[in-house]
C-alpha cells in the first residue's frame, strides 16, 4: 500500500462479500469499507461494552459491537474481504496533470483509427495501451 501510495495511487479501499455459509448460502451481500477494518485509530475501534473486561478488546472482535452481514449476521471479520482501487479515483488524480491528460486524449485524437468500427478491425499498430482494441 505505502509503494503504491508514493507512486500517487488512490488508496486502496477494503470491502466485504459475504455469501452466507456452506450450509446456508444466500445472494452476495457487498459491504463497504469500515473503520472496523482500519489498522489506524486504534483507541476509537476498541469496545464500549459496559460489561467488558480491560484490557478491551477491539469491537470487530466483540460478539455484540461488531458489524455483522444483514443477511446472515456473520460477523464482518469472517466474510470475504477483497481490495478496490476506485477507477474514477484514479482518473481525477491523474487528470490534475495536464500533461497526463494530454496523453489520454491521445486515443480520443486517433478516434478515425477505431470509433465505429467493429472489434475484429484492427489498427495496424496499437501505440499506447489508451488506444484501439485494449480500451
Amino acid at each position: 500500500m505505502e509503494f503504491y501510495k508514493e507512486l500517487g495511487m488512490v488508496p486502496l479501499q477494503e470491502w466485504k462479500l459475504c455469501l452466507g455459509s456452506d450450509d446456508h448460502p444466500h445472494a452476495p451481500h457487498i459491504m463497504e469499507p469500515s473503520l472496523e477494518d482500519s489498522q489506524e485509530d486504534m483507541d476509537a475501534l476498541k469496545c464500549c461494552c459496559t460489561n467488558m473486561r480491560l484490557p478491551r478488546i477491539f469491537r470487530r472482535d466483540c460478539e455484540r459491537c461488531c458489524a455483522r452481514c444483514p443477511t446472515c449476521n456473520k460477523q464482518r471479520k469472517k466474510v470475504m474481504s477483497f481490495h478496490f482501487i476506485s477507477l474514477i479515483g484514479q482518473l481525477q488524480l491523474l487528470c490534475k496533470s495536464e500533461t497526463m491528460c494530454w496523453d489520454f486524449l491521445r486515443m480520443w485524437r486517433a478516434r478515425d483509427r477505431w470509433l465505429n468500427k467493429s472489434p475484429s478491425t484492427q489498427p495496424e499498430f496499437i501505440n499506447e495501451f489508451w488506444d484501439g482494441e485494449k480500451t
